[in-house]
């Protein structure tokens, strides 16, 4: 397991891509950060992991940063949204690498009903089961599916594989990823100071 003095201190020799974020022009609405997607991907080469599992597609901001890690080290990413029109914003030289899972329907994100969200769930589980190396959360904040979502994925994963919260340093109406953050028991823990922050769990 890679401690945290020495993770951190990889972190900072890290040379990340620049493939753009919200507000530097192509992606919008929720999307993250550059530095976040930057962060995301440094994050991928200090730990190298072949199975990466994303929840909340959106644009695809973020999955391109964990795509371009992905298409570099012969891993994959499996990708989750309960939209139809997720994913808009993927790089298409870096789909190789990617498993993008959506509905096939025509659905927006006021249509969704708990059935669009159970079938979501059940691929969700059918791909942790396999076995996964990283865990990123970007779905819906409220606690009660974060909490979902990492007992259902970390029961698969080993001692030391780290799982990505985003939003921890948000605590507005339905962000409650920090939550979720503050209570979990592991090996260590670390925030990435960038808007919205990044809550690191090694487990």
């Amino acid at each position: 397991m890679i401690e945290k003095e020495r993770f951190l201190e990889m972190f900072l020799n890290v040379v990340p891509p620049d493939l753009g974020g919200y507000l530097e022009g192509n992606a919008g609405g929720s999307s993250i950060r550059k530095i976040e997607g930057q962060t995301l991907y440094k994050i991928c080469s200090i730990f190298q992991p072949k199975t990466i599992v994303e929840t909340g597609t959106h644009s695809g901001c973020s999955t391109n940063y964990l795509l371009k890690y992905a298409v570099e080290n012969r891993a994959t990413v499996y990708s989750f949204d309960v939209v139809s029109n997720a994913g808009a914003d993927i790089i298409k030289d870096l789909r190789s690498a990617l498993v993008l899972n959506k509905p096939k329907r025509k659905l927006w994100r006021k249509d969704v009903n708990l059935e669009d969200i159970k079938k979501t769930r059940d691929m969700f589980i059918e791909t942790a089961q396999r076995g996964i190396d990283l865990f990123f959360h970007d779905s819906d904040h409220r606690y009660k599916n974060v909490k979902w979502e990492f007992d259902n994925i970390t029961c698969f994963m080993g001692k030391g594989s780290p799982v990505i919260l985003h939003d921890v340093l948000n605590d507005t109406a339905n962000h409650e990823t920090h939550l979720l953050f503050k209570e979990v028991v592991c090996s260590w823990k670390h925030i990435f100071d960038t808007p919205s922050g990044l809550g690191l769990i090694v487990l």
